[in-house]
């Protein structure tokens, strides 16, 4: 089976493909820094975690100031009402 896609969807530059794509999702990444709106409307999918990461850093070279980091949790504590938490 051969899949057919269309010409306004492939990325032709072969130098730096990675920022091509950028270009196309993200246009006018710098004006928009401050409209937390541009980024939910947007993403780039990847096959793995490391493509996730190599793509997510090379964003951030992009984006001008200093980096913060904010930590998360993926569960939440079930900690009983008579544990004392500092």
């Amino acid at each position: 089976m051969k899949v057919e896609i269309p010409e306004d969807l492939l990325i032709s530059d072969t130098t730096n493909p990675l920022m091509s794509l950028i270009d196309i999702v993200y246009l006018d990444l710098n004006d928009n820094l401050g409209d937390p709106l541009f980024f939910q409307e947007r993403e780039i999918l990847a096959p793995t975690l490391d493509s996730v990461e190599h793509v997510n850093e090379y964003m951030m070279s992009l984006i001008p100031g200093e980096e913060k980091e904010y930590l998360s949790s993926g569960s939440v504590c079930r900690s009983g009402e008579n544990s004392l938490l500092p």
